[in-house]
C-alpha cells in the first residue's frame, strides 16, 4: 500500500475526529439540567473536565480484504462508559449522541466527497495524467 493511500485514509480518520470535536463543542441538545450546571459550574453539555473531547481519537487498520477507519472515544474505561452513557442515554442522563449524530450528519456530504476527490487525485497521479 502506498504512503499516499496511508495519508488518504489517515486524514479521513481525522476529518471524522475533528468532527466529532465540533459536535462537543457545539453543544448538544438538550441543555443540562439546573443541578447539573449548578454542580459543574457551567451549562455547556459534554464537557465539564474537557477528558471527553481529549480522548476522542481514530485509527486505521488496513489488510489486504478491508480498511477500516474508527473514530470516537477508542479507550476503553470510565470516560468510554460517560461517552456511552451521553451518546445512548440512561435513566437519568438523556440522549445526547456526538458521535452517531456527527458520523450521520456528514457521512455522505463531506467525508465521501473529499475522499472520492482525495482518490480521484491519487489516481490521476498514479496514471500520470
Amino acid at each position: 500500500m502506498s504512503d499516499s493511500l496511508d495519508i488518504i485514509y489517515d486524514n479521513l480518520g481525522m476529518d471524522l475526529e475533528n468532527a466529532i470535536r465540533t459536535k462537543i463543542l457545539s453543544g448538544v441538545p438538550p441543555p443540562n439540567a439546573p443541578s447539573t450546571i449548578h454542580a459543574k459550574g457551567s451549562s455547556h453539555t459534554l464537557i465539564d473536565t474537557g477528558t471527553l473531547l481529549d480522548t476522542v481519537s481514530h485509527t486505521v487498520e488496513i489488510n489486504p480484504e478491508l480498511i477500516k477507519i474508527t473514530a470516537g472515544i477508542l479507550d476503553e474505561g470510565e470516560i468510554a462508559e460517560i461517552a456511552c452513557y451521553n451518546e445512548y442515554g440512561t435513566l437519568h442522563i438523556p440522549e445526547r449522541s456526538f458521535i452517531r449524530s456527527t458520523f450521520d450528519e456528514i457521512f455522505d456530504s463531506q467525508i465521501m466527497e473529499k475522499f472520492s476527490d482525495e482518490m480521484l487525485e491519487f489516481s490521476k497521479v498514479k496514471l500520470g495524467k
